[in-house]
Formats: structure tokens, C-alpha cells, sequence
């Protein structure tokens, strides 16, 4: 009678475990997506690090994870899935990071500051050139411009001090 409590008592301790490392994956799933969430609201690179600490412990669990239901003779394919399906997230969630990156974080950086820049040089030459044709010309394209991406303010309601700042 003694050997069968033991090993119901270590099958319960492993099905136990096996219960807190799901519950454990599961948090660490949404934890992940909340760090995804974060960097696409803010743009602040130090939620890749976040995200990359987060994966890490991640996988950890999920291995830990496989490894107990394996041990508990449970099928332990759907984790080696999960394991896999984890890195692909991380190798997608890598590549926008570096998109993001490459088009620019902050008006300044990447791309879009390239574009700014490039828009206030041809805003500072069009004001020296002392012609009021292509002067009004450069002030009604504003006027019938797409929003600005961080205000939503068209060139039909903005101002030109405003307008000459972005």
C-alpha cells in the first residue's frame, strides 16, 4: 500500500508541476504580446529587450514543460510546437523592430527623418528664392497634404508655423 501512495504522490507532484509550468507559458505568452504591444505604441527599442528576456524564460518553461510531460509518459509534441512556434514570433518580432528601425522611430531617425530633413532644406530655399509663385505654390500642396502621422492635423487646419516646425 505504501509503494502505490508514492507513486500516486509523485505522479500528483508531477502533474502539479505540469499544471503550474502551463499556467506559467500561458502568462508568458500574454506577457510577450504586451511587450509587442508596448513597442508598437511608444516606438521605444528597450521593449525588444524586455521581449527578448521574456522569450528566453519563455522557453525555458516550455522545455521544462515538455520535458514533464514526457517524463509523465503525456504526448509532448503540441509543446515542442509551441517551442517552435515561439521562435518564429521572436524572428518576426526581430524583423519589424528592424523595419521600424530602417523607416525611423522618431521623426529624426531612419527614413522618415531623412524625408524631413529633406522637406525643410526644400522649405528653407523656396523662402530665400524671392519667388511668390512657387511660394504659394508650396502653401496650398500643404493644404490639400494627408494628416500629419503624429497630430492628424491636415494642411487645411494647421497653421505655418506649425506646418514649417514638422
Amino acid at each position: 500500500m505504501s509503494l502505490l501512495q508514492s507513486i500516486t504522490s509523485s505522479n500528483m507532484d508531477r502533474l502539479s508541476r505540469i499544471e503550474v509550468a502551463t499556467n506559467q507559458v500561458n502568462s508568458g505568452m500574454l506577457t510577450l504580446r504586451r511587450n509587442e504591444k508596448d513597442f508598437l505604441l511608444r516606438g521605444d527599442i528597450s521593449y525588444q529587450d524586455k521581449f527578448n528576456t521574456n522569450y528566453n524564460t519563455l522557453q525555458a518553461t516550455t522545455s521544462l514543460l515538455r520535458s514533464e510531460l514526457a517524463a509523465a509518459g503525456l504526448p509532448e509534441q503540441k509543446a515542442q510546437r509551441l517551442i517552435e512556434i515561439l521562435r518564429e514570433y521572436k524572428d518576426k518580432f526581430d524583423a519589424l523592430i528592424q523595419q521600424s528601425v530602417e523607416v525611423g522611430l522618431t521623426p529624426e531617425s531612419g527614413y522618415y527623418g531623412a524625408l524631413r530633413s529633406a522637406v525643410h532644406n526644400v522649405e528653407e530655399q523656396v523662402d530665400t528664392a524671392e519667388n511668390d509663385a512657387l511660394k504659394a505654390d508650396m502653401l496650398m500642396s500643404s493644404i490639400q497634404s494627408p494628416p500629419v502621422p503624429e497630430t492628424g492635423l491636415t494642411g487645411s487646419n494647421m497653421k505655418p508655423s506649425l506646418w514649417r516646425q514638422r
